[in-house]
């Protein structure tokens, strides 16, 4: 009877052993984000890429980046664009944010990048990437930085969890699609 009793206390043992060893390695490894809606890392780099299912000619194409506003030169490679964008800040009102409501890291910069529009026949796919924040009051405490530096962690291999939100991330990729989606700019007189 007394090595049942040890068998029954040593199984028992082993059952919590394992137990607290599942939960342990279950806190401590918890998964990895390596993209976020439209972003997602690229040689160690957050990049952010959303292909588009709209026919667009090149010449379409060139012509609605040339009239939008922080583009400049404007590089053409067979059916591929490649354009500099700078000083484009996120409008936190367009979407239904507050100044001081929303993290300082969507409220505090601008950003520039470039920007690669590749086009195929019934779509297309934009490339934005080399992302720089630049503050938007030099006087602040907030220096200039690389998009990859503030979003990424470990080695930049992973995205920090806490800017995986809608409330970051997020913003930036409803900015990002509302400003670099090629759309109807005509400035007709019709009205």
């Amino acid at each position: 009877m007394e090595q049942q009793e040890i068998k029954t206390v040593t199984d028992t043992l082993m059952r919590i052993f394992v137990l607290c060893l599942l939960i342990s390695v279950c806190t401590t490894t918890r998964g990895q984000v390596t993209e976020y809606e439209h972003f997602r890392i690229e040689d160690r780099q957050l990049i952010w890429q959303r292909v588009v299912d709209t026919a667009v000619s090149i010449d379409v194409a060139k012509s609605f980046y040339l009239q939008m506003p922080n583009t400049a030169n404007l590089y053409e490679n067979g059916n591929s664009l490649l354009v500099d964008v700078s000083n484009v800040s996120v409008d936190l009102r367009k979407y239904g944010k507050r100044w001081g409501t929303t993290p300082i890291i969507t409220q505090s910069y601008i950003f520039s990048g470039k920007l690669r529009v590749d086009l195929k026949e019934d779509r297309y796919r934009m490339t934005f990437y080399g992302i720089e924040l630049i503050p938007v009051n030099s006087s602040t405490m907030f220096r200039p930085t690389t998009f990859t530096a503030e979003m990424l962690k470990n080695s930049r291999e992973s995205i920090r969890q806490a800017y995986a939100v809608p409330d970051i991330l997020g913003i930036y990729e409803r900015t990002f699609y509302d400003h670099f989606r090629i759309r109807n700019m005509s400035n007709s007189d019709d009205f």
